[in-house]
């Protein structure tokens, strides 16, 4: 099987890091998606397409978790930290093969996790036979986790509760990745039809509207800028009140 490499830890690092500090990951199978830890920074979620999670613990350099999904979910498409709790949520697809990749993802399963024991805690509800979710969101709190999906829409979580609040579609097609925004009251969306739109929430908990933004080409450059305005602003507004 194809060796699919991975320079994991250049996360954020200025140029004064120790050479120590960086570190290659190797991985028998491809990687779908990653995320750090919040609190600690000290471990790297990795998801990959045979259904494993693997937790790299920075000071160890090595994998000191292997978790899976179920075999009817082997494609771990996104992974997103709780910036509040120790929790992850997965999504992970029932397909992922093929040359038409976003037709082949076939349905979803969210399944949130315990970092402390390292066991699945629940399965977020998403109706009967959900297409794939390809990007996942907390707000500032934790409280709120937005996920997108194949079929262009947008699907929001009251994450104590472990209930879908609201959802609307956004896109046409496929949603590449979401963001909140730095106020906490609106999420950015690019989708695979190079639209990279806003949605606002309004006065009340399914009022939503969108508003188109740009559709250049350099919209990924642009859902970065957003990210780096996001992790500056300081902001004490809420999505909602829970």
């Amino acid at each position: 099987m194809s060796l699919y490499w991975l320079l994991a830890l250049g996360k954020s690092y200025d140029t004064s890091t120790p050479v120590s500090r960086n570190a290659t990951i190797y991985c028998s199978t491809e990687i779908l998606s990653l995320d750090w830890e919040c609190k600690s920074d000290r471990l790297l979620l990795i998801g990959t397409s045979d259904g494993c999670i693997k937790a790299w613990n920075v000071d160890a350099k090595r994998v000191v978790c292997d978790l899976n999904t179920t075999e009817a979910f082997p494609s771990v498409l996104d992974i997103k930290c709780s910036p509040v709790e120790p929790i992850f949520v997965s999504a992970a697809a029932s397909g992922g093969a093929g040359s038409n990749y976003i037709d082949n993802l076939g349905f979803a399963s969210l399944t949130v996790w315990n970092m402390k024991t390292w066991k699945a805690m629940t399965v977020l509800p998403l109706g009967e036979d959900p297409p794939a979710i390809t990007s996942l969101c907390f707000n500032h709190n934790g409280k709120i986790l937005a996920a997108s999906a194949v079929d262009g829409m947008i699907h929001m979580f009251d994450m104590s509760a472990g209930l879908q609040i609201t959802g609307w579609p956004a896109h046409d097609s496929s949603i590449s990745s979401i963001l909140f925004g730095p106020d906490e009251t609106s999420i950015f969306s690019l989708g695979s039809d190079g639209k990279f739109c806003d949605h606002f929430h309004a006065t009340s908990r399914n009022s939503m509207y969108m508003n188109f933004i740009s559709s250049h080409s350099n919209n990924i450059h642009a859902l970065e800028q957003l990210r780096s305005i996001k992790d500056k602003a300081s902001s004490s507004a809420q999505f909602c009140s829970l």
